[in-house]
């Protein structure tokens, strides 16, 4: 699998003026911290492409402006996620999915690619999904292209890529709070190990614009340990100002809907 250039992927992506603006801003904060102070900073930007695609990229950030962590996403209305790339410069690592050519529409194949460190070999692993998946980065995409069935109260058995293992699990997507102004919806792990190490993450969105305001749960910065193991954080990301997500509901409606 040839690798993606992060800097240059997609190569063309002219932007939909519809969406503003092109580049947000939030800040992050460790839920285990008592005292109110950003552990990161994180742009987010989503752009539509002249083929229908559209592309996501976050990309988080520390002291100094240091890059911890970046990631894109190119993504359709009618197959979900198409491809993913994270770097994480610190930890020398490097995660790669791409969606298989000859790939079903309801049960996709994604090739891919682990580089778990400097000077490392990269890793490919096929994985089979039962239905479709997402990143982390791609999961408010998957939530606006199924908003309406989330608005009647729907679950919606979706799978999660855990790319740094090359593995995927079950998780339930869900609207658990619904009101006039504002919309929360849980991804939720179906196996209980994964439900008591991480619990549930949070996104929080504002009703008329399907506008993305915050997340709560887990944050896909990390740090490694002395001992290999991963320090995971988990935490709370506040949007300067929102992020909409409604041309993806309309161009979902469109196309029919997630399956």
């Amino acid at each position: 699998m040839p690798p993606m250039d992060i800097l240059t992927f997609p190569a063309t992506a002219p932007r939909d003026p519809r969406i503003e603006p092109p580049l947000a801003r939030a800040l992050a904060y460790d839920r285990r911290n008592t005292n109110r102070r950003a552990v990161f900073a994180m742009t987010h930007s989503l752009v539509s492409t002249a083929g229908g695609d559209w592309s996501l990229s976050r990309r988080w950030t520390a002291v100094a402006d240091e890059l911890l962590c970046e990631e894109r996403v190119r993504w359709n209305a009618r197959d979900g996620l198409l491809e993913s790339v994270s770097i994480s410069p610190s930890m020398g690592e490097r995660l790669e999915a791409r969606r298989a050519p000859d790939s079903p529409r309801e049960a996709p194949t994604l090739e891919t690619s682990r580089v778990p460190g400097a000077n490392l070999p990269s890793m490919e692993r096929r994985l089979s999904l039962p239905r479709r998946g997402f990143t982390l980065a791609s999961a408010p995409l998957e939530i606006a292209a199924s908003w309406p069935a989330l608005l009647r109260g729907e679950r919606l058995r979706r799978q999660y890529l855990v790319l740094k293992v090359q593995r995927h699990a079950a998780v339930d997507l869900q609207a658990i709070e619904i009101n006039d102004r504002s919309v929360t919806v849980a991804l939720t792990p179906v196996a209980l190990p994964l439900r008591w190490l991480f619990g549930r993450t949070l996104f929080h969105f504002r009703r008329s614009d399907v506008g993305l305001h915050a997340i709560d749960g887990l944050l896909d910065p990390r740090d490694r340990k002395p001992n290999g193991r991963w320090h995971e954080y988990l935490g709370r990301v506040e949007f300067l100002k929102p992020v909409s997500f409604s041309p993806i509901v309309a161009a979902c409606e469109g196309a029919g809907g997630a399956p």
